[in-house]
């Protein structure tokens, strides 16, 4: 649920509330409900598209006859922590806490100590959408000891841009979207980490870029067909070795030798960290009835996910799947 005061005459608004994030791709201008959401099934969407669907305050404001837009925005901080964690027997490191009371018990809860700040421009001429923006975020953990400690914040975020081009109008779109920087991967559908720590037990942030792009065809009224291949892509391991053992995210001494091999045994594990998520995908919905009543749809997809990670002892672990969709939906009022 969200909130909004609108002043179209001025073209300008302020939204509170759980929506889309301001990093999303938008159709056209940056007004709420407007945003270039992929037309798949799966409403994990695809590898590439930036996105969060979190709370957050944000400011907009049109210029030139709503051809130009800039807005600022507040969102959630979550950030998403990954590889092996170094934690000597005398301390103990926190970047998140369990929910509980009013939280849910089953997630947890970053510790950063500021909201992300998204700052986003976007024109809108005769021949299309374009859009850049750049996100700001504020990586937090604290290493305790006994009877003190020590808190670590790490400056994260980077830029990105997208585009929608009507290449026919009405009948055929191109679109491209991409974000790169570090600490960035929870804005991914992959949900790739934003850091790991370092042997001091500070935030080792993850370089990471992420691309989508997509073709979407109307050639009637009634019917939509996609297409979008996207990727995912930790760019450099950030890993370190404390008496041996291996550490932090991609360490190239991680035992990844069990990870081609069904039900290996013990002793060859698949302890790998994803470095690259890509997927390609084709569908199309047909809304084959509308009336007063509503709307019947019917959707089929299919794509292939191709999943690579860091190489470790034993190997580079590799895997990809197949998937199909079929999806039968009413609509009640549209």
């Amino acid at each position: 649920m969200y909130g909004e005061f609108e002043n179209k005459i001025d073209d300008f608004y302020i939204m509170g509330g759980q929506s889309w994030s301001l990093a999303t791709l938008f159709k056209k201008g940056m007004d709420t409900r407007s945003e270039q959401i992929p037309l798949v099934i799966d409403a994990q969407y695809v590898p590439g598209f930036t996105w969060t669907r979190n709370t957050g305050i944000r400011i907009v404001k049109g210029f030139h006859n709503h051809e130009y837009h800039i807005g600022l925005s507040l969102e959630n901080p979550q950030s998403v922590w990954g590889g092996t964690i170094y934690t000597p027997s005398e301390e103990k490191i926190t970047y998140n806490n369990s929910g509980g009371q009013v939280e849910n018990v089953s997630t947890t809860y970053s510790d950063d100590v500021a909201p992300d700040i998204i700052l986003k421009g976007s024109a809108d001429p005769k021949f299309g959408h374009f859009e850049a923006f750049g996100i700001g975020r504020f990586i937090h953990d604290r290493v305790s000891y006994i009877g003190t400690g020590k808190s670590h914040t790490k400056f994260a975020g980077g830029g990105g841009g997208g585009m929608v081009i009507p290449v026919v109008k009405k009948y055929f779109d191109f679109q491209a979207s991409g974000l790169a920087g570090y600490g960035i991967g929870r804005y991914g559908t992959t949900n790739l980490p934003d850091a790991t720590t370092n042997i001091h037990g500070s935030p080792a942030l993850l370089p990471e870029a992420q691309v989508l792009i997509g073709l979407i065809g109307h050639p009637y009224k009634s019917v939509d067909i996609y297409a979008y291949g996207g990727m995912e892509n930790i760019l450099s391991r950030s890993s370190y070795n404390v008496n041996g053992t291996p550490y932090g995210y991609g360490n190239i001494g991680y035992n990844v030798s069990g990870c081609q091999i069904e039900n290996a045994p013990s002793a060859m594990a698949c302890n790998a960290n994803i470095r690259r998520v890509s997927q390609g995908t084709i569908g199309f919905w047909w809304r084959y009835f509308q009336g007063d009543y509503g709307t019947l749809s019917f959707g089929a997809q299919f794509s292939h996910t191709d999943v690579a990670g860091f190489s470790g002892y034993g190997g580079t672990p590799h895997t990809d799947d197949n998937m199909a969709f079929l999806s039968l939906r009413y609509l009640p009022f549209q």
